[in-house]
């Protein structure tokens, strides 16, 4: 019985926390106004085989923050299309690094920030 509150306790904290920032954050899109007080971010999307899909993410992510205020990196693997859906986005800070061969999603993010602090 105890194995079995401390599995829904982490359960309800896994599902809980991120649900509760979005309901947090969705009705709180911030003015124009208000946008220039707001960090640059760098969002960075490491991609594999996710031509059919890539777009709607990079939708759902320049509706989350100020397109002017982030950069999207996309770190892509893929030998299905991706690459040419990324870029057919607008997106005016967006950023593509192909790379030849999967190496997995720790090592995309590593790449692309070194990418980043070495690109500024």
């Amino acid at each position: 019985m105890e194995l079995a509150v401390i599995g829904l306790s982490l359960l309800a904290l896994h599902f809980g926390e991120p649900v509760s920032y979005y309901l947090t954050l969705r009705g709180n899109q911030p003015s124009c106004a208000k946008t220039h007080s707001l960090p640059f971010v760098s969002i960075i999307i490491p991609t594999y085989n996710e031509r059919g899909r890539i777009q709607g993410k990079l939708r759902n992510v320049m509706a989350m923050y100020p397109n002017d205020r982030m950069e999207v990196i996309v770190v892509d693997s893929s030998d299905d299309g991706t690459y040419s859906e990324v870029n057919q986005v607008d997106l005016p800070n967006l950023r593509l690094i192909r790379e030849p061969k999967r190496r997995g999603k720790v090592l995309a993010v590593r790449d692309a920030m070194e990418d980043r602090v070495g690109g500024r």
